[in-house]
């Protein structure tokens, strides 16, 4: 049978063949975080897995977006943190405040390309899909060993598929279908 392309994707990174389900450990081509998270991510990879380094600085891209301009000091003090941890780890893809959301610029930087392998520090990694790559979100301790190591492990999609019939009501639309779908 063939592939999704999720699982091509993932069967890519992995280095041979993957199945729906599957647990898995790839090679990831970038890690993105944002300023919100940042701050603890680098927490948690230098104080408490005790690594200084990022696996590779090339595959790593800061963006300072979701408080632009900061709102505080506290938030202004965390976005010097991750201004200071890309010069240290010689990361030279930041995006400071004012480049755009995270996400998209990404796609816009063409960062985000076909056939990657993208997890983000938010849900709204899984919009790399949009240029056929696989992206996915992550909460800040996976994204610090993403950052770490240069991998990460996991499960590979299930494809579900359903067939809708009909027409919609007056002021029904596809959106309604897919927030009544998803519960």
């Amino acid at each position: 049978m063939a592939q999704t392309l999720a699982e091509q994707i993932l069967s890519h990174a992995a280095g041979r063949p993957v199945t729906p389900g599957e647990l898995i450990i790839v090679e990831l081509d970038l890690v993105m975080a944002h300023d919100s998270l940042t701050p603890s991510i680098v927490n948690i990879m230098q104080e408490d897995l005790g690594i200084d380094r990022v696996h590779n600085p090339e595959q790593v891209a800061l963006v300072i977006d979701h408080v632009a301009p900061a709102s505080n000091l506290a938030t202004a003090n965390g976005q010097n943190i991750v201004r200071r941890f890309a010069a240290e780890q010689g990361i030279s893809q930041l995006f400071d405040v004012g480049h755009g959301i995270s996400h998209q610029v990404l796609v816009e930087e063409q960062l985000a390309r076909p056939g990657l392998t993208i997890v983000g520090s938010d849900s709204h990694a899984t919009g790399y899909g949009a240029v056929g790559a696989f992206g996915t979100g992550m909460g800040s301790t996976d994204v610090a060993l993403a950052l770490a190591t240069g991998q990460t492990w996991l499960r590979v999609p299930e494809t579900i598929r359903i067939n809708v019939t009909g027409r919609f009501q007056p002021g029904v639309d596809a959106k309604d279908l897919a927030l009544k779908v998803g519960r």
